[in-house]
């Protein structure tokens, strides 16, 4: 025979766990981008001559930050190519350099400031064009976007070698990750030479920190968004 108490604490225990559950399930769904891919969508083709009046019919129907950064994220996308030729070019630039960090530097300084008039006429960049892009359009729509500069492995950490560049939002008060690069596509290398297969990848979108940084590695820690870091997960 159950005690009524034990029965009670029982059902008690089951009714919190499964309302914890539903919450947990409606909190996720609530962020609806359907809205802001739509706009996004309906803008494909658009250029880059206007990037103000651009950014403001991409997020002038939209309520909240994360919805207004969803529509240019996904219009970015959507919209930039990744340059196989311009990624070996700094890829080279980078590894003669590497022994060089001042003068690195101030190369890709220069660089950075011929990014954007590039992108602007080809619509296709490296991820240097794609993370300055993302800023300047957040910038425009009132959001604070950082850019962040580091490592795709920790192979790259160990050669010292800097390779890649993704973004920082803050979006509501709290700083998410995302890589605009590797959400556009996939760069393939065949027999007939490279070209950039577009897909839209959802996973590099405001990532979990612990996932996003198994192939981001920040030069400075600080931005893997994750309080506490083994020390061997930085070697």
């Amino acid at each position: 025979m159950n005690h009524p108490k034990t029965t009670s604490t029982v059902f008690f225990l089951f009714f919190l766990l499964m309302h914890n559950l539903v919450n947990s399930q409606n909190s996720y769904s609530a962020i609806d981008y359907s809205k802001a891919d739509s706009i996004a969508i309906s803008l494909r083709g658009e250029n880059l001559d206007n990037l103000p009046m651009l950014c403001y019919r991409l997020t002038e129907h939209l309520d909240t930050e994360k919805e207004r950064f969803r529509a240019i994220y996904r219009w970015v996308c959507d919209n930039v190519e990744n340059d196989y030729y311009s990624y070996l070019k700094v890829s080279k630039k980078r590894k003669k350099l590497k022994n060089y960090p001042l003068t690195y530097d101030e190369w890709n300084k220069e660089y950075v400031q011929t990014t954007f008039k590039t992108l602007r006429n080809t619509k296709a960049t490296t991820c240097t064009g794609y993370a300055y892009l993302i800023r300047e359009m957040s910038f425009l729509a009132g959001i604070e976007c950082k850019i962040i500069d580091g490592f795709s492995d920790k192979e790259k950490v160990k050669n010292g070698i800097t390779n890649h560049s993704w973004n920082a939002v803050n979006l509501e008060d709290k700083w998410y990750l995302c890589d605009a690069t590797w959400s556009a596509g996939k760069t393939i290398i065949d027999k007939e030479g490279p070209y950039f297969k577009k897909y839209f990848e959802e996973s590099y979108f405001l990532a979990e920190p612990e996932t996003f940084f198994l192939k981001h590695i920040p030069l400075n820690p600080e931005w893997t968004l994750i309080s506490s870091i083994p020390k061997n997960q930085l070697n």
